[in-house]
């Protein structure tokens, strides 16, 4: 399955609010999505990474693009 990873803050900007871990992998799920796990920047100032591994289809590819291409 493929894993995209996707800077937490900004693809909550992009939803237009913030989740808890639990909510976000929820919200994951709804849209056939695993959230893989949530990854801290070792470096403390970038923000943590949240990787999805997902059975995507055409649509939520499209999404996810779109999303990826704002970053």
């Amino acid at each position: 399955m493929p894993t995209v990873s996707v800077k937490r803050d900004l693809l909550f900007e992009a939803l237009g609010r913030s989740y808890t871990d639990e909510e976000f992998n929820d919200l994951c799920f709804e849209f056939g999505l695993e959230l893989d796990e949530v990854v801290s920047s070792v470096f403390g100032s970038l923000p943590p990474v949240l990787k999805a591994l997902a059975n995507l289809d055409s649509s939520i590819r499209m999404a996810i693009g779109h999303i990826l291409n704002i970053l």
